[in-house]
């Protein structure tokens, strides 16, 4: 009310309503990346969001992770455990009550596995047991949740081929030659897969020689002909030398 008083004292007044009001503050969600593997940290930032100067009051964050447990604070940060499409909505509220809404849209995609290259086995037939672990490993999944592929070989063939868990979860992958066979060469693929279908592959060479046993047998097949002729050699060297030799003659008395 604005009064003005004469000498006299006489006055007049006029009144004129003000209305105070809570400006609402804005919610603002930091850039950050919109796309994040599954089980990746992924960090999230409303620190941006402001208010009125004049309320110099305390927000509040609240983060909606899409039909996820709610966070609050202007820095949060979240593990998605599925592969999807999901809306993050971040709601700002100051201490008298006034909120505003901040919105973005995230991708959570599945990181493929990986697989080290895998030396070839190049093996002679004699040869013991080969073996070599394979270096496998999954940004999104623990190895336990991993399968892997590897193919059947037949029974009758060269070697025997066949993977084993291992007991830290990875597999290692074997080779035993078969002396009694042919050789052989086989490229082999190793294949390893998480729960979600992302695959990584790694392909090696298995060589099986058994041109040394079958020279072992050669040289073997000469030693006992070499003995078989030696002693025919002897035995008739002894019946010639038996017969040129005179019998002994009786003296006369």
């Amino acid at each position: 009310t604005f009064t003005v008083v004469e000498a006299d004292g006489g006055f007049a007044q006029a009144t004129r309503e003000v209305r105070v009001l809570n400006v609402a503050p804005e919610a603002i969600i930091k850039d950050v990346s919109l796309e994040v593997g599954k089980r990746e940290r992924f960090d999230l930032d409303g620190s941006l969001s402001t208010d009125t100067p004049s309320d110099s009051g305390t927000l509040s964050y609240m983060w909606d992770m899409g039909g996820e447990p709610f966070l609050t604070g202007a820095q949060a940060f979240w593990r998605f455990e599925e592969v999807g499409e999901y809306t993050i909505n971040l709601m700002v509220v100051d201490d008298d009550g006034a909120w505003d809404r901040a919105s973005m849209t995230v991708t959570v995609v599945n990181r493929l596995p990986t697989i080290g290259p895998i030396p070839d086995a190049i093996l002679n037939a004699t040869d013991p047991v080969w073996s070599h672990k394979l270096v496998v490993y999954d940004p999104d999944d623990d190895l336990e949740n991993l399968t892997i592929i590897y193919p059947q070989f037949e029974p009758g063939g060269a070697f025997a081929s066949w993977v084993e868990r291992d007991d830290d979860g990875g597999w290692t992958v074997y080779v035993r030659p078969k002396e009694e066979r042919d050789g052989s060469r086989a490229d082999v693929q190793v294949t390893v897969r998480d729960p979600d279908g992302g695959e990584a592959s790694s392909t090696f060479l298995i060589d099986i020689d058994t041109s040394m046993v079958d020279e072992g047998s050669a040289m073997w097949w000469v030693v006992i002909a070499a003995l078989l002729m030696l002693v025919v050699l002897t035995v008739g060297f002894y019946v010639l030398t038996r017969r040129q030799v005179p019998p002994p003659q009786e003296e006369e008395t």
